[in-house]
């Protein structure tokens, strides 16, 4: 499985008296070599707040890393 891409969840600015801890969370996209659209996804604590933005994907002439299946 390779990291195909990534997408974050994010809170925006709470005002000067709040929390702003901005990103809350991460997921990455893999997928074995060649097989973008057969993904899967490995999230860290996923949060309580923010918002899920778009999905980023690699271009296809990067590989960014091996994520080992245990």
């Amino acid at each position: 499985m390779f990291a195909i891409g990534a997408q974050l969840r994010v809170e925006s600015r709470q005002g000067t008296r709040n929390d702003d801890t901005a990103l809350i969370s991460m997921k990455l996209l893999c997928a074995p070599l060649g097989k973008k659209d057969d993904y899967s996804e490995a999230m860290s604590y996923e949060g309580l707040w923010g918002d899920w933005k778009s999905k980023y994907y690699c271009t296809d002439s990067v590989v960014t890393g091996h994520v080992a299946d245990q």
